[in-house]
Parts: structure tokens; sequence; C-alpha cells
């Protein structure tokens, strides 16, 4: 193959990945902002259509938004939004009660200037969507913000398991926060990076779990578990009204 041609190729598998990147944004958006339901079936056919794109193009970001457990694929039925139970919220949520604290301690005790800056530039990110009424992406952020405080600390493993619990925890967050302030804590992220920028572990370690307690209380896990009714509690209730 010339040159010519492995570039040209090089640039078309480019450009498809910018646009799979794109549709995976896009969902990922709609479905922490609740646009899209817990349980709504996602397409392949309508979602090519609205972005003129080939169905895997849009397999490939299905793909991604379940590596990042916010869509569920089933086999011979299709892909869903995450519809997390409350036992699953609760195990996300102690999960990251054991991990984020350890992790934010140990930010604390390798963390430059250098990462300190780039810890801030997140939470004035998010500060700014915050301000703007943007709830969506501030979910999104303030779950860049923990990633950064995991990239920090240099422990591959846990980036590796905070990375899974901040995206399943932010579908949750998302979809059943109690009220705004819920969302995000930016009052205690920046005593995070406080505590972090003067190599505090302990402090870090202590204001991580604090505010993990405190998003926690925010969501309105009951409301997760939909009532269900059985069949059988149907027919009976026919019968009482016949």
């Amino acid at each position: 193959m010339r040159a010519g041609e492995q570039m040209h190729k090089k640039s078309e598998g480019s450009e498809r990945q910018s646009r799979a990147v794109v549709i995976h944004d896009k969902l990922r958006l709609a479905i922490l902002s609740r646009q899209l339901q817990p349980g709504a079936k996602l397409v392949e056919e309508e979602i090519a259509e609205v972005y003129e794109v080939s169905r895997t193009l849009v397999r490939t970001a299905l793909q991604a938004l379940h590596h990042d457990n916010l869509v569920e694929i089933r086999p011979r039925r299709g892909a869903f939004v995450a519809q997390p139970t409350m036992r699953e919220a609760r195990e996300v949520f102690d999960a990251r009660l054991l991990i984020e604290p350890v992790v934010a301690g140990l930010a604390a005790s390798r963390a430059t200037p250098e990462d300190v800056q780039g810890l801030q530039d997140k939470l004035d990110a998010e500060r700014k969507a915050m301000d703007s009424h943007a709830d969506a992406q501030a979910v999104l952020l303030s779950s860049a913000f923990h990633l950064r405080i995991a990239s920090i600390a240099g422990h591959d493993l846990y980036a590796s398991y905070v990375r899974g619990l901040c995206s399943r925890s932010s579908l949750i967050i998302g979809q059943h926060w109690r009220n705004r302030t819920s969302l995000c804590g930016c009052d205690a992220h920046q005593d995070l990076v406080g505590a972090i920028a003067a190599n505090r572990p302990e402090e870090a370690s202590r204001i991580m779990r604090v505010h993990l307690e405190e998003i926690i209380a925010g969501v309105n896990l009951e409301a997760m578990e939909a009532p269900r009714t059985r069949l059988a509690d149907i027919l009976l209730s026919l019968d009482e009204e016949s």
C-alpha cells in the first residue's frame, strides 16, 4: 500500500473514531440529565439516523457507554439505559467510602504544585457549570475532579476502581438527587484542594470521607425501587372491583 493511501485510511479511521466519541458524549449527557430515563431502549437505527452515521459507529459509542456503566447491553434485545437497583447503588457508594479516602490521602502525600493547579482547574470548571445551572455537566465535572485526585495518587489499580465507581455513581446521582446541593460539593472540593496542596494526607482522607457521606445523604435511594405489582395482585384487585 502506498504512503498516501495509508495516510488516507488513517485519516478516515481517526474521523470515524471522533464521530463515535461525539455520539458517546451526547448520549452520556442525555442520560445524566435525565432526558433518557433508566431502562429506556437505545435503538441503533434511530441514533444512526439522527447523527447520519452508520450503525457500526453507533454500536461503538454504545459499547463505550456500557464500559462506563451507563448502558446495559442485553443479548438479542439491544442497548438500554442502565437502571441500578438500590442494592447496587449502596454497594457502589460503600466501595467509594472504602477506596476514595485512601486515594485522597495518597494524593496529598505526593501532589506537586502542577497537580494542584490541574485539580483547581477541574474545580473551577465544575463551579462554573453549577453557577450556570448546567446540572448534568456539573455531575460529569464532579466525577472528573475525583478522577483527577485518583490520578495524582499514582496508584493505577485504585484509579481504575475509582473510574468505574464514579461513572456508576454519576448515573445514580444524576437521576436520583434530592436537591441541587447533592449534585456536587464545591466547598468540600475546595477543602480537598487545600489539604492536598498542603500535603496533609490525614486531613484529605477525612474530608473525602465526610464529602462522600454527604453525597450519599443527598441521593434518594428509596426512589430507585419502583413498586412491583404481581400479576396475582392485579387479578385479585379486579375480583374485588367486580
